[in-house]
Formats: structure tokens, C-alpha cells, sequence
């Protein structure tokens, strides 16, 4: 497979921000810079500074494996494929090694090979490494499975990246054909000289670890080569992130997503005029999809039907596609297309066909994928109103990596697509497939118009709003809406008690468990934060970390039951807030320390399914009982204020920990990083003064965090609640 080496491009920019660390600073502090961008996952620049470190001195095997995993990262992969292949020649190398190979044996489609890779690295991993998700090396095994099937099928379609003057290093993405003109297409782009500047998560100004927001571009046909993007005029690219959804049936309205985050925005319409790429100031498009709400990737097939990527309530597990349809001047209800094409994995980025019949979307389902989102269709019967089998569109059009944005030409000869595959030029890329012939689903309409003439709209709506009810389970639902599932009045949740993590997922325990899981799939309003405590084993910071690491594999075994793992987070407390003592007298107290070696689920919400939710506590006797963990759940109630300390991806070895109030290792399971907070305190004012104490432990990069009752909460959320608590009004005046 074709490989782009960045390294010019990773000079420049290396260069230009840390000039005199190279010149001017001894070789200590440049291996030290080259860490820091690492942990920070600024592999260029990273891999800028081990290499320049590497020409002078020879780097420790911990860095070059650091180094190894940069250069994967900016797609070099005949240096990563040097470095790991060398590192598994010697004594007690880091077996993260045999994960990247195996990585880079799945791009290059030698399944077989990888999936003995992924294996080595499965017999030889420690269960407390985190640094690689055990069950995404698992899925990727199944990817390897789907792969050899899929390289058996014929190749219909020959697919080329579009080059350098639409791509960069960047990330593009979404390529929309213009209404007007077959030869030009419009797309989203987060590169350098984009309006927002670099932004971090949040979406604050960070020169240093941030990222561009996407502005929108657009780019022609010129002698045969595509000409050079140029940006979008008039006032269509904000300081946002703007994203280019698609045009109206005459081509002169555009529709555009714009928000401080890719989750949280406004689906705006534009008047546009195709020819001067200008547009009047954009307003708000009125209808039932609601981009805050998870509602995602429209596709406006015309104007009257909208297919939309959702984690609305209802759904089968991850985002599931709808249809939304308008009648007169009002949009209906949307409603779910069903397990056909839906499932407990994600469905993205829809696309239909101009006979309304075939469908395309992405899904990172791993028993169908061969890795990442691969792209799929499904073309509907008409005799039996329903999609018939779905099909993985094969390689090359899919690869290892994720592939997206699939958007067929009008004349069905080629298609434009969006993925991260390696052998592109950053991130995303946007990629062109010619297919071996015309898609006939491209050579024009039919009467009905679409699917949707042929389905019974009001049926489905009442499906789908009883199951978003809560009235019928969404797991393997009939479409007969007289099978509906019970939901309970009320439900009891109960602690987790262990000995050792062999026994955590116990028959006993995984049936509390199912109980939290089947609660989360009734009701999609919830959410979940499981905390773990333990009796005391080892230096604090150890037994917090092991704690975190616990709650994690339960959580991870729920998200594999098909709970969105965006739902839950994960806390270590290690032997803060025992329920029992561990000594009584001076004497060890084995009864309550297995009383205090338990994991908490604490459900967050109120329940739209009506549900009441209770908790049946253990039982402490008065001679046993220690107050550390009722005094833990009074002090997280209502809003209050914690301080991080740190963000790492592996243990916080830090004696800090035992030295200040109230410490917490805490994650969200989409996320890799773990948040080190201490202190609660019921105003920001007096987290500010005892943030400013820190400095004198060295502690430098803190900064204060709210929460309502016990969970991070971030600024969309904060804001809508500062009515209700107005301290948060001194927290947004003081930190925006």
C-alpha cells in the first residue's frame, strides 16, 4: 500500500513552534519536550523531537517505542514497521509492539498474519494495561475474519485519493457534489488558516496542543486535475466548526452544522448562491432533529425527507439511522429504519439513492467491518416492504481504517468517500471510487418516489415513540407493535462485592450487573457512574488506580451488552470511603474489609420511562459500621467544585495524593485519559483560594472542575443550569 511520508511537512511545523529548544537546550530537555508532545498525542511534533534526538544520542527502548508509535501516527510506516520489528528482538521489550505490527499487517490486508499478532499481543498482555482496549484488540480479530471473506469477492470499483490540492495533512472530510455542476464538489476541512484558529476540546484558543475547526471549501475540475481549495466566502465559515450537509432540491439553499464541538450544534439553513459562493446570514432549520440531543449526519435527499444518524432514546445500542418526512409545512416525527439496518453498533453518514430504494451508510459493526466504520447497502424490496440483506461494500472502497461520507456522483460512476486509511496524507482524507460500471439506482426516479411511499408512516412513528417511551424493548423488536415488553414500576440496584478481580464478574455479580444493564437499555434518559472502593492493600495511589481499573471492566461489560459507553463513567476511590471498618481495636476487621472491597452504581437522571429507581444498601451493623461512605454521597450532592491535579493515560505515582483532601481517579469510558481530582468545595471562590495553596506542592497545571451530584459536567450543561445554581455563574465569568 502507497505510503506519504510527512516528514517535510513535520519538520516545518516542529521547526517553526520550538526553534530554540533544538539549538539552545541539552539533549535532557529535548527528549523530555519530545515526551510531553506524546502524552499530549502531538505525534508530529513528538516525532519530530525522538528524531532529532535519535541523530545525536541513541534513544532508550521506552522511546523508541514511543517514537515507533509517532511514526505510526504520521503515517510512516516503513519506520514504524522498522522500529517494532526491531524492539520484538529483545529482552523485555514493551509487547505493545506486537499490537502496532499487527496493526500495520491489517492495513496492508494480510489478515492472517495480523491476527496472529493480535493474539501474541492478547497471550502476553498484563489485564492492568490499559493502554490498548482489550476488546477493541478482540474486535479487530473479528475485522481480520471479515477481511479474508471480503478479499475472496471481486473488486467493483477502483478508489484513488484526490490528491494534494484537495487534501492536506489535516482532516477533510464530507465531500458533497454541487447541485450545478457535475465536475465540482464542496467539503469540510479542520486545516491550517481555518477562521477558529487551534482550539482544544472545549473549544478555548490552545496554540499549543489544539486543533483547526473545519471551515467549509470547494474545488473544481481544471484540465483534467482538480484545482486548489479555496475556502468558502461570504459568511458561511465562522469560528466554529462548520460542516457542509448538503443542498435543496433546487440547489439554492445549503445546509450546514455549526457548534463549538462535532456533538453539540445548530443545524442552520442558508440561502445559496452557487455561483458567487456567498451566503445571507444563516437561520436555525425548524424540525424535530435537535443536534445537542445526538441527532447527527443529515442527509436531505430532497425536501421532504431527511435520513439522520441518532442516540435518541429507542434506538438498538449505538447511533441507529431515521427518516424524518414532512407533511404540508411541518416536519413528522422521525422514525427508526429498523433492525435491518440498525444495530448494537453505530450506523452513521447516510446516503440515498436518486430511485429513493438504496441505501448507503457506515457501521462499525465488527462482525461485519474488516476495522473501523466500513460502508454498507441495502436495497429495499418493494414486494415485502422491508430492507433486504445489508452488504459490506468490500475492499478496496472499505479498508482497515474507518471509511465514511460515501456520496454517489448523479451518474453513478463514481462516488466520493472519506477515510482515515494510512496511506493518505494526515487524518482524514477525501477519496474518489470508480466503479466498473453505473450504479442503476443513479440512472434516475421512480414512481413511488421513494421507500417512503411505501411504508406505512404512521405505523412506524408509533413504533418508534413507543419504544422511546419505554413501552417496547428496541432489543430484537418486531414490527408488530402488539409485542411490547414490560417495564418494570421499579428496580433495585445493588453493590458488587469482590475478593479479587478474577471473581468481580461472578454469577452472582454479572446478575446485579445485568440488572444495571437491562435498566440502561429500558430507559435512554439514563446515565451511569460506577465507583469502586476497596480495603486497604498498598499505597494509596496503587490501590485508587486499581480500584478505577476495576470499574472499568465492568463497565467495559456492559458496553458489550450494547450500552453506548458514552453513558457511563468510572471512579476509584481505593480505601477512602469504607462502609465498614477494617480494624476494630487494633485488630483486623476481615468481615468489613470484604464489605469494603465493593463496587457502587449510582444511575444518573430521572427516569422518562417512570421507573423508580432504588438502592438496597448493604447491611452494617452499628459495632462495624464506618460513616466515610454516607459522608461520601452528602458531600457530592447538588453542585460542587473539584480541582484536577492531573491527567494521565496510566498510574498517578504521586505522594501529593496521600498529602490533599479528597482525591479521585475518575474516566469516561469514551476517553482514554484518567483525571486526577482532589478537594470538594460548595463554592468556586474556595476551590480558587485552595487551588492557589497548590503551588506550593509544585502543582502548577490545576484547574477547578464542577460537578452536580458527583459528576463532571461540561460547559453546555453547566450554563443550562445557572439558574438553578448560581455559583456557576461566578465559575463561567471567572474561567471564558
Amino acid at each position: 500500500m502507497r505510503k506519504i511520508f510527512r516528514a517535510g511537512f513535520i519538520l516545518l511545523i516542529a521547526m517553526v513552534a520550538s526553534q530554540s529548544i533544538v539549538s539552545g537546550q541539552d539533549l535532557g530537555k529535548l527528549k523530555k519536550q519530545a515526551d510531553v508532545y506524546f502524552e499530549n498525542n502531538a505525534y508530529d511534533k513528538a516525532f519530530y523531537y525522538y528524531t532529532q534526538y535519535s541523530n545525536r544520542k541513541a534513544l532508550d527502548r521506552d522511546s523508541r517505542y514511543k517514537m515507533g508509535v509517532a511514526s505510526y501516527e504520521v503515517n510512516d510506516l516503513n519506520q514504524a514497521q522498522k522500529i517494532f520489528s526491531e524492539l520484538i528482538q529483545e529482552k523485555n521489550f514493551d509487547n505493545g509492539a506486537y499490537f502496532y505490527l499487527a496493526r500495520l499487517s491489517h492495513i496492508i490486508l494480510d489478515f492472517n498474519k495480523a491476527e496472529d499478532l493480535y493474539k501474541l499481543y492478547l497471550r502476553d498482555t498484563d489485564s492492568k494495561d490499559d493502554r490498548i482496549s482489550i476488546t477493541q484488540v478482540r474486535n479487530y480479530i473479528r475485522n481480520c475474519n471479515v477481511g479474508t471473506r471480503l478479499l475472496t469477492l471481486p473488486e467493483e470499483a477502483l478508489v484513488e485519493n484526490l490528491g494534494k490540492n484537495i487534501n492536506t495533512s489535516y482532516d477533510e472530510f464530507g465531500a458533497v457534489q454541487s447541485p450545478n455542476y457535475q465536475e465540482k464538489i464542496y467539503f469540510s476541512s479542520a486545516r491550517k488558516g481555518a477562521r477558529g484558529g487551534l482550539r482544544n476540546e472545549r473549544g478555548l484558543r490552545d496554540n499549543e496542543y489544539g486543533n483547526y475547526n473545519s471551515d467549509l471549501y470547494f474545488s473544481k475540475i481544471d484540465g483534467g486535475v482538480w484545482a486548489p481549495a479555496e475556502a468558502m466566502g461570504g459568511l458561511l465559515n465562522s469560528e466554529s466548526k462548520d460542516v457542509l450537509l448538503g443542498f435543496s432540491q433546487a440547489g439554492n439553499v445549503s445546509y450546514l452544522f455549526r457548534g463549538e464541538t462535532y456533538s453539540e450544534g445548530r443545524l442552520l439553513v442558508d440561502t445559496f448562491n452557487a455561483n458567487q459562493e456567498e451566503a445571507l446570514p444563516p437561520r436555525p432549520f425548524t424540525s424535530p432533529i435537535n443536534m445537542d440531543k445526538g441527532d447527527t449526519q443529515p442527509f436531505f435527499f430532497n425536501d421532504s425527507l431527511v435520513i439522520f444518524s441518532s442516540f435518541r432514546k429507542g434506538g438498538y445500542g449505538g447511533y441507529d439511522l431515521y427518516a424524518m418526512v414532512k407533511s404540508g409545512e411541518d416536519w413528522m416525527q422521525p422514525f427508526n429504519l429498523g433492525p435491518e439496518i440498525n444495530s448494537a453498533f453505530d450506523e452513521m453518514s447516510p446516503f440515498l439513492s436518486i430511485d429513493g430504494r438504496s441505501l448507503y451508510f457506515s457501521s462499525n459493526n465488527c462482525r461485519k467491518s474488516l476495522g473501523g466504520h466500513d460502508i454498507f447497502h441495502a436495497r429495499y424490496d418493494e414486494e415485502t416492504k422491508r430492507w433486504a440483506k445489508v452488504k459490506n461494500m468490500g475492499i478496496p472502497i472499505n479498508s482497515s481504517e474507518n471509511d465514511t461520507d460515501f456520496y454517489l456522483s448523479k451518474d453513478g460512476t463514481k462516488a466520493y468517500l472519506t477515510s482515515d486509511r494510512k496511506s493518505g496524507f494526515g487524518k482524514r482524507d477525501i477519496y474518489i471510487s470508480y466503479f466498473t460500471s453505473s450504479r442503476e439506482e443513479q440512472a434516475g426516479s421512480k414512481q413511488p418516489l421513494t421507500f417512503i411511499q411505501l411504508e406505512d408512516i404512521e405505523k412506524r412513528i408509533a413504533i418508534s415513540q413507543q419504544i422511546a417511551a419505554g413501552n417496547t424493548s428496541s432489543v430484537g423488536v418486531s414490527y408488530n407493535i402488539e409485542e411490547e415488553v414490560r417495564v418494570p414500576s421499579s428496580v433495585m440496584v445493588e453493590s458488587v462485592f469482590y475478593t479479587s478481580d478474577r471473581d468481580l464478574l461472578s454469577e452472582a455479580n454479572k446478575r446485579k450487573i445485568d440488572v444495571v444493564t437491562e435498566l440502561l437499555k429500558l430507559d435512554n434518559s439514563l446515565t451511569l457512574r460506577i465507583e469502586c472502593h476497596t480495603a486497604p492493600s498498598g499505597p494509596l495511589p496503587f490501590d485508587m488506580y486499581f480500584s478505577v481499573k476495576r470499574a472499568e471492566k465492568v463497565a467495559q461489560n456492559i458496553i458489550a451488552e450494547g450500552i453506548p459507553a458514552r453513558k457511563i463513567q468510572v471512579a476509584g476511590f481505593g480505601p477512602l470511603y469504607p462502609i465498614a471498618k477494617n480494624q476494630i481495636n487494633g485488630i483486623e476487621n476481615e468481615a468489613g474489609k470484604k464489605l469494603n472491597n465493593r463496587i457502587d452504581f449510582k444511575i444518573q437522571g430521572e427516569s422518562e420511562a417512570g421507573i423508580d429507581i432504588q438502592y438496597n444498601l448493604p447491611i452494617v451493623s452499628k459495632y462495624q459500621a464506618d460513616n466515610k461512605a454516607s459522608q461520601l454521597n452528602k458531600n457530592y450532592q447538588g453542585l460542587t467544585y473539584k480541582i484536577q491535579i492531573a491527567s494521565t493515560t496510566q498510574l498517578f505515582d504521586d505522594e501529593v495524593l496521600n498529602q490533599l483532601p479528597d482525591p479521585k481517579v475518575e474516566k469516561r469510558m469514551t476517553e482514554s485519559r484518567y483525571l486526577y481530582t482532589i478537594g470538594t468545595y460548595r463554592f468556586y471562590n474556595s476551590a480558587v483560594e485552595f487551588k492557589s495553596e497548590l503551588a506550593k506542592l509544585d502543582i502548577k497545571e490545576s484547574k477547578v472542575i464542577p460537578y452536580i451530584n458527583g459528576e463532571r459536567i461540561g460547559d453546555a450543561q453547566g450554563l443550562s443550569l445557572i439558574e438553578k445554581y448560581p455559583d456557576l455563574q461566578e465559575y463561567f465569568e471567572r474561567t471564558k
